[in-house]
């Protein structure tokens, strides 16, 4: 059982650091993907000159492909145009729910889940991918680690509601909370898989601070949650 403790607010990632980022992942992706492209080439004009080495190369040039979809997970979280990002609620809803399956996680969605008025589907969908794929990257970290899901199985729950001028959607999960995760959340650091912390939170930030909404993580007695809140849309 956690003890929990007060709200914390994310920083957001401002424009210019938003820019920088994403420029970098797609120079990187574009470098790798010319390189991995051509050694494939390269593989595939061997296996016809030499079809005796066909069964050697094979196992080889998988390996090639593969490093490829290393650059989707950061392009999906990063506010792009890439096509591996989801852009409506019901493209989102079954890309999360396979998501969840491949880790053994339960996603408990609502029938509506409306964001703020003024930010575009596009990045109220990346608000919450964001936030639940970090609380299923913390399960699967938790899995791999051998210790036993918590009583009633993992779950990650996505629940939105109101108060008196504010609307806000709350994502929790009984995952396990990060040590040091307050000086994470300022350094936007995290470790790689560990889930629940780094870039992807304060790209959240972003797109609800351009509507004076934030975004806070707080430890919880079963685990951790995240709210996103922005003010409530004058009458």
């Amino acid at each position: 059982m956690n003890e929990p403790t007060d709200p914390m607010v994310v920083p957001p990632l401002d424009a210019g650091q938003s820019a920088a980022v994403v420029a970098a992942v797609r120079k990187l992706a574009h470098d790798v993907n010319n390189a991995l492209v051509s050694a494939v080439s390269t593989l595939d004009l061997l296996t016809i000159d030499r079809p005796d080495l066909e069964g050697t190369l094979a196992p080889l040039r998988q390996e090639l492909v593969r490093p490829r979809a290393l650059f989707e997970r950061p392009m999906r979280g990063l506010p792009t145009r890439a096509m591996v990002r989801p852009w409506t609620l019901a493209d989102w809803r079954g890309r999360i729910a396979d998501d969840a399956k491949t880790v053994g996680v339960s996603v408990r969605l609502p029938a509506d889940l409306p964001g703020p008025a003024g930010l575009d589907e596009g990045s109220w969908v990346q608000c919450l991918d964001n936030t639940v794929r970090n609380a299923l990257d913390a399960h699967a970290a938790h899995a791999r680690s051998g210790d036993p899901a918590p009583a009633g199985g993992r779950y990650v729950s996505v629940q939105p509601g109101s108060a008196t001028g504010t609307r806000h959607c709350v994502v929790a999960d009984n995952g396990p909370v990060p040590e040091g995760w307050r000086a994470a959340v300022l350094a936007r650091k995290a470790r790689p898989g560990k889930g629940h912390l780094g870039l992807g939170l304060a790209v959240v930030a972003a797109h609800l601070h351009k509507v004076g909404g934030r975004v806070q993580v707080q430890q919880t007695a079963d685990g951790f949650a995240v709210r996103l809140s922005w003010p409530e849309p004058a009458p």
